[in-house]
């Protein structure tokens, strides 16, 4: 188990490999992409460290890389309200948010630090999975562990308010990439919070921050900026005072707008079907085959 769940890490890591990648090859120059870079960074970060941990079988470096990791942990959830914030365009205390950031990082790191020591945020055990594999699991967390919870949850908390603010104040067109992101940063946490309540052998909630970060990308960069062209295309068409059929590439009707449905005379219970006949028929009345020989 212990192999099987290392090689998702692996596979993880690459596709976190990749969308890095991709992100530093776009030419644009933009904050947005900064953003994105950090954050994918910061989790590809996590993913490798989380590795280190469960494949260690010596308890001090366990102890040593599940600090390092939660420190990490820390700065990818400051890295994502950085990338809704940057996302949303918010104009105000971008400074205080800096200062908070590293002030938040720096106290998570000394007791992380000093836990190396001391052993009284959290400890290690070791156990052996269904194979007899040995790796460490965290087996006691005291109530200084809060702190670093506090910490994540404030800026958690902080990024869903940002979100919710971009998509009050947003144009309706704009509105999904609030929403889509939202529930995506749900999901994850509702994952984290059932590895928190229940756990297990692993930490299964690495998946969802690695999940979460490449679908960030996949969203930021592809499917809205191409969907929102998509919508506004047809916002263009159904308003435009002039009729317009549109067709697909093998020449059958697809869409009208309400100009042509008011030129024939007919609601939206007629069939595309119809304007298609007839459309094909006034081009074989002007001794045209198709389309192309109209342009």
């Amino acid at each position: 188990m212990k192999y099987v769940y290392f090689g998702g890490i692996v596979l993880l890591y690459i596709s976190l490999l990749i969308c890095i990648y991709f992100v530093h090859t776009i030419e644009e120059k933009s904050s947005l992409k900064k953003a994105v870079f950090q954050l994918l960074f910061s989790v590809t970060l996590n993913v490798m460290l989380y590795g280190m941990t469960i494949m260690t079988v010596n308890k001090l470096l366990a102890l040593f890389f599940y600090g390092i990791f939660y420190v990490c942990v820390a700065y990818m959830v400051m890295l994502l309200t950085n990338f809704v914030y940057t996302m949303v365009n918010f104009q105000h205390g971008k400074k205080l948010l800096f200062g908070l950031m590293v002030l938040s990082l720096v106290a998570d790191a000394i007791c992380m630090v000093q836990n190396y020591f001391y052993h009284n945020i959290f400890r290690v055990q070791e156990c052996r999975d269904n194979l007899g594999n040995v790796y460490f699991e965290v087996a006691e967390r005291t109530g200084w562990y809060n702190i670093h919870l506090y910490i994540c949850y404030f800026f958690c908390g902080l990024s869903f308010a940002l979100l919710i603010y971009g998509h009050v104040r947003a144009p309706k067109i704009f509105q999904r990439r609030y929403r889509s992101i939202f529930i995506i940063m749900v999901i994850a946490a509702l994952v984290n919070g059932a590895y928190l309540k229940f756990g297990d052998m692993f930490d299964y909630s690495m998946i969802a921050y690695a999940l979460l970060s490449i679908a960030i990308t996949y969203l930021s960069f592809y499917y809205i900026p191409y969907g929102l062209v998509e919508n506004m295309l047809v916002l263009f068409v159904k308003s435009i005072d002039d009729g317009i059929i549109c067709f697909d590439l093998k020449g059958k009707c697809i869409f009208v707008n309400e100009q042509i449905r008011k030129l024939y005379n007919v609601d939206e219970s007629v069939d595309l079907a119809m304007f298609e006949k007839t459309y094909y028929a006034w081009l074989k009345e002007k001794g045209l085959k198709n389309n192309e020989e109209l342009m």
